[in-house]
């Protein structure tokens, strides 16, 4: 099943209006694929920020094999959830099915009591996933994109991402960007934090990162009551693991939602 190049694709048109070269060509490769809903012009356009998700008797299948069983379980506005559980156990899964990017029936995953394929929701969210990339702009460019730019909020999330060392003005060749894998991940970040969107799915997004890093970026992200949290991790930091609210755990196609 394809899922990895929808997923850049949507990314890519959500994040990036700036460039009309690489949206045409996004545009063309996304006219060849077939959706269901996701894209239908007849969706109505969620208004409101996404206040709650509930999931209710939620499988998630490929092909034959079983992903997720009935899971039931609701993602409360401000609150910070980490999802846990070994290789292949479906925790992506979750996110790609609350982004679209998987098929999944009607009356199975709502958004502020809304079934999530009768409405359009991308532009109230935001995600950074464990495989990031730059595009061919300068660093502001990638950070800021078609928003407003403000110098002051910029060059806040260049410290809290610690990106001040990079320089403003060059341009990143995307085949050579000469960024380490650490770098790449936090100008991602610094992009979903600039764009002040307050649903955040996290995949990996600190992988590539130090502890340091890593238990900075993290501490500013959670600390927020503002921000609504979902992160997958497999490395889960003490510093860090305070200030989430839940852990859902999935093990044998089952969620298990615990207090923390």
């Amino acid at each position: 099943m394809i899922i990895n190049p929808i997923s850049n694709f949507i990314d890519v048109k959500n994040n990036m209006v700036a460039s009309k070269e690489i949206l045409n060509k996004c545009d063309k490769k996304l006219d060849k694929l077939t959706f269901n809903k996701t894209f239908s012009e007849s969706l109505d356009l969620l208004d409101d920020d996404i206040k709650n998700i509930q999931m209710k008797d939620l499988s998630i299948k490929f092909d034959d094999k079983t992903i997720l069983e009935n899971i039931n379980m609701e993602i409360e506005n401000g609150k910070k959830y980490i999802i846990i559980g070994r290789s292949g156990s479906g925790k992506t899964s979750i996110l790609n099915a609350i982004l679209k990017r998987i098929k999944v029936d009607d009356n199975h995953i709502f958004i502020n009591d809304m079934d999530i394929n009768s409405i359009k929701f991308y532009n109230k969210l935001s995600c950074v996933a464990q495989n990031n990339s730059v595009f061919p702009y300068t660093l502001r460019e990638n950070i800021v994109l078609n928003n407003h730019y403000d110098e002051n909020k910029y060059r806040n999330i260049l410290e809290i991402c610690n990106l001040e060392h990079l320089d403003d003005e060059n341009e990143f060749n995307i085949e050579n960007p000469s960024l380490s894998g650490g770098e790449i991940q936090r100008i991602n970040i610094g992009r979903m934090l600039y764009s002040e969107k307050k649903f955040l799915l996290l995949d990996e997004a600190f992988s590539a990162l130090d502890d340091n890093n890593q238990i900075k970026i993290q501490q500013y992200i959670l600390s927020r009551e503002d921000l609504t949290v979902i992160s997958i991790e497999h490395k889960i930091l003490p510093e860090v693991i305070k200030y989430y609210d839940y852990k859902i755990e999935i093990q044998d196609k089952k969620c298990e939602t615990t207090k923390i």
